[in-house]
């Protein structure tokens, strides 16, 4: 039996009502979500997703991510029979950041455009990852200066960071007058990492999953592929990227965090963008240009995509 936390029979006035529900961040996620609407991104909010329990169970259990933010583009080139269809999503989660706490990355190396063309996003669909010839080791149609990767282009943007950290005053136990500041990977922000990540690895899987069962029938263009993107909106101020070697503190509005996540026995390389509720008009436009991108890449490149799709399925 679950054990119900310690409650008052206090009644709850109006204006404590709507306090406790801005806390939490309802009201910043209705914000997003107009935002999102009428830059016609199509956005979903509350939606439960499922996620890998990898307790060991091996069975599966549910979470909700604040907001999905989506963008699909069907074109049919002549060379292409059915079509080919490429779903842009980015799973959103949206949080407040209470004075006076702070959100900063820790810069490592930076990566070259290639390694972040292949990290901007989960690739799934039908023929999906192969579409591009890379079981043959050769990657070039997806990542190289021509590819279809350089479409995210947009999206690179934020300082690239290979770690994170928030920033709080915490109560000196010795000495219960200081207030040293003190960084921790906060339990709330390691959650919403770790949820975006298995719900973007299941979300590729059960689509690709759906496509190869229905393919056979020509129910759905010959070519769909599906862009998944993780992203942080935090009201705050501004965020902070740090140089670890040069101690040089940035205040910037868009990180890029790279992290490895455990899934499903593999340990995959997955990045997350977290950005200012007050620039979130600069990702929403990085969105629509990718998608610009992209319409432009597939007129161009449909004669080579018919043939990266057969060489997959063959």
């Amino acid at each position: 039996m679950t054990k119900q936390p310690e409650t008052s029979s206090r009644p709850i006035s109006d204006t404590e009502l709507v306090d406790a529900l801005d806390a939490a961040g309802y009201p910043l996620e209705i914000e997003v979500f107009k935002k999102l609407k009428d830059a016609e991104l199509s956005p979903v909010l509350g939606m439960r997703v499922k996620v890998r329990d990898d307790g060991g169970s091996g069975g599966f259990t549910t979470s909700e991510i604040d907001l999905l933010a989506q963008k699909h583009i069907h074109m049919k080139p002549s060379a292409l029979v059915h079509g080919v269809t490429v779903r842009q999503r980015s799973m959103i989660d949206v949080k407040k950041v209470h004075a006076p706490r702070a959100f900063a990355g820790i810069c490592g190396v930076d990566r070259d455009p290639p390694e972040k063309r292949s990290l901007r996003c989960r690739v799934g669909g039908a023929p999906a990852w192969d579409l591009f010839s890379r079981r043959k080791g050769d990657d070039t149609a997806w990542v190289g200066p021509d590819g279809f990767a350089t479409c995210l282009d947009p999206m690179n943007q934020g300082a690239w960071c290979v770690q994170w950290a928030v920033v709080d005053r915490r109560k000196n136990k010795r000495n219960s007058k200081e207030w040293p500041a003190v960084a921790t990977h906060e339990e709330g922000f390691h959650d919403a990492f770790m949820t975006l990540d298995r719900a973007s690895l299941e979300a590729n899987r059960s689509w690709t999953e759906f496509l190869a069962n229905q393919e056979e029938e020509n129910h759905y263009p010959e070519i769909n592929i599906a862009l998944n993107m993780t992203t942080i909106v935090l009201d705050t101020p501004c965020l902070y990227a740090l140089d670890p070697l040069s101690r040089k503190l940035t205040p910037t509005q868009w990180l890029t965090i790279e992290r490895y996540t455990e899934h499903r026995g593999a340990v995959r390389r997955s990045i997350t963008d977290v950005i200012c509720l007050k620039s979130l008009q600069l990702w929403i436009d990085a969105m629509k240009e990718t998608s610009v991108r992209i319409e432009r890449w597939l007129e161009e490149n449909a004669d080579g995509l018919k043939r990266y799709a057969e060489a997959s399925r063959s």
